[in-house]
C-alpha cells in the first residue's frame, strides 16, 4: 500500500531508530521500506552489525556514489506501491504518518508534513517539548508514483533538488495538501547537508543552484526533466549482506553524472564562482576512486535534506559533465536497469 524510500550515507548510529519508527507507523498497513545506501561503508557496516534487527519489509540496495536524489529517482521507479514516502534516514517517523499519507493520496498528489525539531539523541518521553515547524518540509513528503514519475522525478544534483521538484509540481498545478499534524521529528546535528560547509545554505554550490531553479521559473521552465535520471544499483540479500562489498566491486559501475576533471568544469563555465570560492569547490570534488575514476563525493554528507523552513535550492548544472566511458551521459542511463 505505501512504499518509503530512504536513503543513507555516513549513518551507523540512527538508521535502525528511523526504520523501527517506520514499521511502527506502518504496522497496519502493507509496505515496504526501500534503503539505499550511497557507496558507504560506514552505512553498511552499521546494517551489518545490526542485520538480526532489520525489519522483515526492508529491501537494500547498494549504489555508487550518486548522492539522495539519483538513488529517490532509481528506487521510486521500482516501488510496488502507487503511494510513496521520501524520507531521511536519521529522523523519527511519527505514529500517525502513513495512515495519513493513505488517507491524504487518495485525492491529493502530494501531501507535506509539518514536523518537530530535536537535537541529536531522540527522547520519547520528551517529544510532547520539542519545538514544531511553522512551515511543511521539502524534502520529507508523501507522493503518488505516476505523478512522481509524470515529471521524471528529481535532479540528480547533490543537495536541493527537492526545492526544484517543490516548484515544478506547484506550477504544473499538482493537487497538494499540507498536514498540520507533524508527521515527524527532524534530528539536527552539526553534518546536516544544510548545515555542512560545502553544502550549506551559503555555499557556492547551493546558490548556483538556485540560480538554476531561478531561471527555471523566470522562463517558466515547468516541463518534466527530460530523463527520469537513474543508475544502476546492487541489491542486497540480508541474508548475505556480508558479500556485498565483493559483488559490488565486480560490477565496476561507475557515475556518470560526475567528472574527474575539476579544471575542465571550471574551464567550461559550469560553476559559476569568484576566484576566492574555488576552493570550497573543491572541497566538494575532492578525490577520485581508484578502479572507477570518478570524483568522490565523500565529503559531502548527503543523509539529509531540507531543513526548517528552508528555502528551494538548485545545484551544479551538470549537462556537460562527461565520464571517460562516454560521450554522452544521458545515453546510459535512459532506462533504469532493475538489478544485475
Amino acid at each position: 500500500m505505501v512504499s518509503i524510500i530512504i536513503s543513507a550515507y555516513q549513518n551507523d548510529r540512527f538508521l535502525i531508530e528511523a526504520l523501527n519508527s517506520v514499521v511502527t507507523s506502518a504496522k497496519n498497513f502493507q509496505f515496504e521500506i526501500l534503503l539505499g545506501v550511497d557507496n558507504c561503508k560506514t552505512t553498511m557496516n552499521g546494517l551489518i552489525a545490526k542485520k538480526n534487527l532489520l525489519p522483515k519489509n526492508l529491501k537494500i540496495f547498494y549504489f555508487p556514489k550518486v548522492g539522495t536524489y539519483v538513488i529517490r529517482n532509481s528506487l521510486a521507479n521500482i516501488a510496488t506501491y502507487e503511494n510513496l514516502i521520501f524520507f531521511d534516514s536519521d529522523d523519527i517517523m511519527n505514529d500517525v504518518t502513513i495512515e495519513e499519507t493513505i488517507k491524504a493520496l487518495k485525492t491529493k498528489d502530494i501531501a507535506k508534513f509539518k514536523y518537530f525539531v530535536f537535537y541529536n539523541n531522540f527522547d520519547w518521553n520528551k517529544r510532547t517539548t520539542y519545538q514544531k515547524s511553522s512551515g511543511y518540509h521539502y524534502g520529507c513528503f508523501a507522493i503518488k508514483k505516476n505523478s512522481f514519475l509524470s515529471l521524471n522525478g528529481f535532479e540528480p544534483w547533490i543537495c536541493a533538488a527537492d526545492g526544484e521538484f517543490k516548484w515544478r509540481t506547484e506550477a504544473n498545478n499538482f493537487k497538494i495538501l499540507g498536514i498540520e499534524k507533524p508527521g515527524f521529528f527532524y534530528r539536527r546535528h552539526n553534518t546536516n547537508l544544510t548545515v555542512k560547509g560545502n553544502t550549506g545554505m551559503n555555499s557556492p554550490i547551493r546558490k548556483h543552484y538556485h540560480k538554476i531553479r531561478d531561471e527555471k521559473a523566470k522562463n517558466n521552465q515547468k516541463q518534466k526533466l527530460d530523463v527520469l535520471y537513474t543508475i544502476n544499483y546492487l541489491p542486497v540479500e540480508i541474508e548475505n549482506i556480508l558479500e556485498y562489498e565483493k559483488n559490488f566491486s565486480q560490477l565496476k559501475i561507475h557515475n556518470p553524472y560526475l567528472t574527474n576533471n575539476l579544471q575542465e568544469i571550471i574551464k567550461n563555465g559550469v560553476v559559476q564562482t569568484k576566484a576566492k570560492n574555488t576552493e570550497n569547490i573543491k572541497k566538494v570534488f575532492q578525490g577520485t576512486e581508484k578502479q572507477v575514476s570518478v570524483i568522490n563525493y565523500d565529503r559531502v554528507n548527503q543523509t539529509q535534506q531540507n531543513k526548517i523552513d528552508r528555502n528551494s535550492a538548485p545545484q551544479i548544472k551538470i549537462d556537460r559533465l562527461k565520464s571517460r566511458t562516454s560521450n554522452n551521459w544521458k545515453d546510459h542511463f535512459s532506462n533504469v536497469k532493475k538489478g544485475f
